[in-house]
C-alpha cells in the first residue's frame, strides 16, 4: 500500500505551526497543523509511487554521484528532465503517526496520533535527493502537545511517520480478492505516469 511514511529517523524544518477551531458536531476541537520541509533519497518516491523514481531519474553515466547529508547515495542519480521545478503532488494520506525525537526517547518524544498529510510538494534535484514540503494536520493533540507543538517554529527536528495501522478485516478481504490479469496489470496505467506526462513541460 502506497502512503506517507518514513521508517527511519529523518532531520525536518518546522516551518511554521498553527492551531485552529475544528467543527465535530457540536463540539469545537483545537487542530494543529504543522507545515514541514525535508531533504530525502529519490528511493524515498518508492512510498508515494513505486514507479516515480524511474519517471523522473534515470542511473548515473560515469559522473559522479552527490552525497547529500543525510540521505543515501541514490542509484539513479540523474534527472530525466532538469527543468522541472518545485511539482504538487494531489494526494492526502490520513492516519498517519508523528513521532518527533528528542534524543532520549520514551516520554521525552512527543507523539501525534491520527495525522492528515497534504500540500505536498516535491523538488527533483540532480544527485539523488528530493525536497520535501508538506503539511501534517490533527486535532488530537491536547493542551501540553500543542504547547510543545508550537515551541518547535523554525526549528530543526528528528521525526519518524508511521503509516495507518491495516484493519485486519481489509487484510483478509485483500488476501481473498481475486488476482488482476497480467495484461490488465500491463495496461493499467499508474498515477506517476500521468503525473510525469502532466509537468514534463514544466520549468522553473
Amino acid at each position: 500500500m502506497q502512503t506517507f511514511a518514513l521508517e527511519s529517523k529523518t532531520k525536518a524544518r518546522v516551518t511554521s505551526v498553527s492551531i485552529n477551531g475544528e467543527n465535530h458536531g457540536k463540539e469545537v476541537k483545537p487542530a494543529v497543523t504543522l507545515s514541514l520541509t525535508m531533504t530525502v533519497s529519490n528511493d524515498w518516491l518508492a512510498t508515494l509511487s513505486p514507479s516515480m523514481k524511474s519517471a523522473f531519474y534515470s542511473r548515473a553515466k560515469g559522473s559522479p554521484q552527490q552525497d547529500v547529508p543525510g540521505t543515501e547515495v541514490s542509484d539513479s542519480p540523474t534527472l530525466r528532465m532538469p527543468e522541472l521545478g518545485a511539482l504538487p503532488w494531489n494526494k492526502e494520506y490520513s492516519g498517519l503517526g508523528l513521532t518527533i525525537d528528542h534524543g532520549i526517547g520514551g516520554e521525552s518524544d512527543i507523539v501525534v496520533t491520527d495525522c492528515k498529510a497534504d500540500n505536498i510538494v516535491l523538488e527533483f534535484k540532480e544527485g539523488g535527493s528530493v525536497d520535501v514540503s508538506y503539511k501534517l494536520k490533527s486535532n488530537t493533540p491536547d493542551e501540553a502537545t500543542r504547547g510543545r507543538l508550537t515551541s518547535l517554529i523554525k526549528r530543526d527536528i528528528v521525526i519518524t511517520i508511521a503509516p495507518p495501522e491495516a484493519d485486519p478485516q481489509q487484510r483478509i478481504d485483500d488476501d481473498k480478492a481475486p488476482k488482476a490479469p497480467a495484461k490488465a496489470k500491463a495496461a493499467a496505467k499508474d498515477a506517476t505516469d500521468t503525473f510525469a506526462e502532466q509537468h514534463a513541460g514544466a520549468t522553473h
